[in-house]
């Protein structure tokens, strides 16, 4: 913003005391509000900041998949080990830019807490950091899928009764 020699007049009686209104004198901030000084027009060099869209990761080379998957998971400190090598495969972008990736569903601080407590993250939290990390669709319903598996409970009882145990059983005499 140019400052042009009227604006410089205004503020020089405004300094001196000489703008008054109903005998009230006119403080700097006021007066350059009212008089537009601060608020920028159409022309001004200050632009409202523009959303950019999150950026994808950047996949691994032909024939490695390292992208880490969450299927496995059983336990809240699982799914919070999977998130951080997810971040770390990510090339650990600060959780500021994360959370502007993702349009601040959470803030940066709660994305630190996500990637640093062994506690269970909400699933926002967990969302924001696959879209903070430039991951898919698919990455985001993989880590969807482990939140709700760990969040009820669920593998450890699929795993139990997807393999009955085995149990000893005497043998047979022959005689």
């Amino acid at each position: 913003m140019a400052i042009t020699s009227s604006y410089r007049q205004r503020m020089d009686r405004i300094i001196s005391g000489g703008d008054r209104i109903n005998g009230v004198v006119l403080d700097p901030a006021s007066h350059m509000m009212a008089s537009g000084a601060l608020n920028p027009g159409p022309d001004s060099a200050v632009q409202p900041a523009r959303k950019r869209p999150p950026r994808p990761a950047i996949k691994d080379a032909e024939g490695l998949d390292l992208r880490p998957d969450p299927r496995q998971v059983s336990t809240a400190i699982d799914l919070v080990a999977v998130l951080v090598q997810f971040h770390q495969w990510a090339g650990e972008p600060s959780y500021r830019t994360m959370a502007e990736q993702c349009a601040q569903m959470v803030s940066a601080s709660t994305l630190h807490r996500a990637l640093t407590r062994t506690a269970f993250p909400s699933f926002e939290a967990v969302q924001a950091v696959i879209i903070g990390c430039g991951g898919s669709e698919q990455d985001q319903r993989r880590f969807a899928s482990a939140w709700r598996i760990v969040r009820s409970g669920r593998r450890h009882a699929v795993a139990s009764s997807a393999a009955p145990a085995l149990r000893s059983v005497p043998a047979a005499k022959t005689g």
